[in-house]
């Protein structure tokens, strides 16, 4: 005896409207999908370029801050055609008088090199604290730097068929590459760095840059400046530099940056209350000890006076710059 069962399947109809269902639920999920994916992605590369400046500005605050003169622990040598009879010593002229890179030497014997600006968005000097990349290489811990800018080579990046189509910038102003090179091969040669040289490489820092100004504090102004030329001296000793960029990510904003740096090698004057009977008077605690070397001007080294004087401490600087 067979087994009598309900033998009648779906219909058509009830067929095709669950197919129906299963489409727009298989859309709904392919298109959260998508959006997650476009989502990551976008705030991936927001990061990645945000985390672009923030690397480049360490790398430019390590550099500034170890900007490298001897004039931080010695005097300029005393030219023959200046030294005072019976009360100066007068030096022996040096190869490094004069030249490209070097201006003079100190009292010691060490060539100060020439801090270059020759424009707002140019800035080359020398380092202490190079590294070298191969191990026995004939490099020194001195090395030249130079920060500048270039035409920005970035192309554009559009995603088509999306609502807000992504592109480097919509931003009609003119973007730049920070661009950063280094000479760590016989730094104290006398003769010009030739910068566009093919075997000096330089590396962008940051893409899509709009704005980028180095300035530099004026001890007298008691102020930054745009130029090493409005400060006395400022071509071979810089007390503090800010650093002002700005730059545009790939959805067109622009964001500001701004640094300010003072070298790591002075050790800078701290001011102590002194108590002489009923009188008290503030005074910087190294006056008197004859520390902190001299200056850019012709005096004995340790007096810690001089064109320059002792720059461990940047009056204004200190109180009213971070």
């Amino acid at each position: 005896m067979g087994i009598r069962g309900n033998t009648q399947g779906f219909t058509l109809i009830e067929v095709m409207i669950s197919i129906v269902i299963l489409s727009f639920i298989s859309f709904g999920i392919v298109q959260v999908t998508d959006d997650s994916i476009k989502t990551k992605e976008r705030v991936v590369g927001e990061d990645r370029e945000v985390l672009q400046v923030e690397t480049a500005m360490t790398r430019l605050e390590d550099d500034l801050a170890s900007m490298y003169t001897p004039l931080f622990f010695a005097a300029r040598a005393v030219p023959a055609s200046s030294a005072r009879a019976n009360t100066e010593r007068a030096d022996e002229p040096s190869r490094y008088d004069g030249k490209d890179r070097f201006a003079f030497v100190t009292t010691l014997g060490h060539p100060v090199p020439i801090i270059q600006n020759p424009d707002k968005q140019t800035l080359e000097f020398m380092i202490f604290n190079n590294k070298r990349r191969l191990q026995d290489s004939k490099q020194s811990n001195f090395a030249w730097v130079r920060y500048s800018v270039r035409k920005s080579t970035a192309t554009t990046d559009t995603n088509e068929g999306s609502s807000a189509a992504v592109t480097t910038s919509t931003s009609t102003k003119e973007h730049f590459d920070l661009m950063r090179a280094q000479v760590a091969e016989d730094p104290y040669m006398v003769d010009k760095l030739d910068w566009e040289n093919a075997n000096i490489k330089a590396y962008p820092l940051i893409n899509n840059l709009i704005n980028l100004e180095f300035q530099f504090w004026d001890e007298e102004k008691k102020k930054f400046v745009e130029s090493l030329n409005d400060i006395q001296d400022g071509k071979y000793l810089i007390r503090g530099i800010k650093v002002k960029l700005t730059w545009v990510n790939k959805l067109g904003e622009e964001s500001e940056e701004e640094l300010i740096v003072r070298s790591s090698w002075p050790f800078f004057k701290e001011k102590v209350k002194r108590t002489s009977g009923s009188d008290s008077e503030e005074v910087d605690e190294n006056d008197g000890d004859g520390g902190g070397g001299g200056g850019v001007g012709p005096v004995a080294p340790g007096t810690g006076t001089g064109g320059i004087g002792d720059i461990r401490g940047i009056k204004g600087f200190d109180e009213g710059q971070p």
